[in-house]
């Protein structure tokens, strides 16, 4: 009997996660071969474990944090675990997944040599049991978005409501919101300059959304704060 259209599969158990390499806490489908294990070696893998953050630190927190160290490498996902005190796992602990290998490697670096603090708390890293292949993508693909266009179409609450209402669930933050007046003190054009946490789930998905539905505004990928780091802008 063939299942009805509104079927949901049971979510896999935490046992069953963290036998396949996944975090107990991972939102993402298990059975999706983009997801699993790729046939690559270790030393090709692009993701790691960071471990031992601050309790309170967010997707925001951490991407703020990382570049911070940079020059490091376009972050290609980035996903937090929050403190589970029932299992004495009392800190956050986060994936990370850069585009390139060299770029987790001198990532991966840093903070095992104590350059990651947040609030006190030194980080540490660990590599990843699932294998992520580098991503083969153009160099000016990231996790970054520039949307310009309309004032009334570009602003925070318009794409958020936008976001929400197809589907598309982020963590991100706003890094910069520009308006462009006419000499009449009219607005001509706004841009807002958007983070998110990762580029295949999350910018991707926003730049493909917004193209399709053909609004009053343009979209293109941005550069990420990681690449030249904030000091070095």
């Amino acid at each position: 009997m063939p299942y009805p259209n509104n079927y949901q599969p049971p979510e896999p158990s935490a046992a069953l996660k963290e036998a396949l390499g996944f975090s107990s806490n991972y939102k993402g489908s298990i059975l999706d071969p983009k997801n699993q294990s790729a046939n690559i070696q270790q030393n090709q893998s692009c993701s790691f474990f960071i471990t031992k953050l601050w309790p309170g630190t967010t997707v925001q927190v951490l991407l703020q944090a990382l570049s911070c160290l940079g020059p490091i490498d376009r972050i290609c996902a980035t996903s937090v675990n929050p403190p589970d005190h029932a299992r004495s796992f009392n800190t956050t602990a986060a994936k990370i997944v850069t585009f390139t290998r060299p770029g987790a490697e001198r990532l991966y670096n840093l903070i095992n040599e104590g350059m990651l603090v947040i609030h006190g708390f030194v980080a540490k890293a660990v590599w990843n049991r699932v294998l992520v292949p580098p991503q083969e993508l153009p160099e000016n693909f990231s996790q970054v978005l520039i949307f310009s266009g309309h004032p009334f179409f570009v602003t925070e609450a318009f794409l958020t409501l936008l976001f929400q209402q197809n589907g598309i669930e982020y963590d991100s933050q706003v890094i910069k919101t520009t308006l462009h007046t006419q000499f009449a003190g009219t607005t001509q054009d706004a841009k807002i300059e958007w983070q998110f946490g990762s580029y295949r789930a999350q910018a991707s998905a926003a730049k493909s959304l917004v193209e399709k539905k053909g609004m009053a505004m343009k979209v293109k990928f941005g550069e990420d704060p990681c690449v030249k780091g904030i000091g070095n802008n």
